[in-house]
């Protein structure tokens, strides 16, 4: 399975911001540093691989979105997932995951986020208005992990920052981060096969024929 994940805005495009900066958070910044996170934990997940992206170029709206949706579809995966942080009034608060096609996957996202960071569980939101879930071709999920701009938010995503990667990164996989594969029994080293030897002393005054299984091997004196 092969996820392409990207941050949503870019170096130039900024998004939402907290204020002031710090305690509170900027998004791009903030999600940078978790999408390079995730990105490392899929890789290091079984059977499971990942890219990621950062839009360094774009300087207005309208490029930043179709520079992030065209470099998902440029990519062979299974998963499209684009990382942000929410933004309002100061007093809004929780984790949302939002979705066009996958209501499911962006439910339990959500819920694992919410558990991971401590954070209100504001569920699955349906959005067909949005460019990047409208316009990649795979199964797309935007995470909105919390308000940026709520302190308490942001002081829990710092807290909880590597048990909300492995939330993500996990929930995407349905597989546990850093288990170890099935314990193997030790393998057995062959039974020693010896030399067949037949000792046979033999005390004649005449000749002496031997034959072994009705063929003749040898005959003494």
């Amino acid at each position: 399975m092969k996820f392409a994940i990207s941050v949503g805005h870019g170096k130039y495009i900024r998004g939402a911001s907290g204020s002031p900066v710090p305690p509170e958070l900027d998004e791009v910044d903030f999600c940078v540093r978790m999408v390079d996170r995730v990105h490392e934990l899929l890789n290091k997940i079984a059977d499971t691989s990942s890219v990621k992206f950062f839009d360094q170029t774009s300087h207005d709206q309208s490029t930043n979105l179709n520079t992030i949706t065209n470099w998902h579809n440029n990519q062979t995966r299974d998963y499209d997932v684009s990382f942000h942080l929410n933004a309002y009034d100061g007093s809004a608060h929780g984790c949302e995951v939002l979705y066009v096609t996958q209501e499911t996957l962006a439910s339990k996202l959500s819920s694992a986020i919410s558990a991971a960071g401590h954070f209100t569980n504001r569920g699955p939101k349906y959005r067909g208005d949005l460019a990047f879930l409208n316009n990649t071709d795979e199964p797309a999920v935007l995470l909105e992990t919390a308000f940026c701009d709520h302190g308490g938010d942001c002081n829990s995503l710092n807290q909880n920052f590597e048990a909300i990667a492995e939330a993500i990164a996990e929930t995407l996989t349905g597989k546990q981060v850093g288990a170890q594969p099935p314990e193997q029994p030790p393998v057995q080293p062959p039974d020693e096969v010896t030399e067949n030897r037949v000792s046979i002393n033999i005390d004649s005054k005449g000749p002496v024929r031997i034959t072994i299984n009705g063929q003749d091997i040898q005959t003494l004196g």
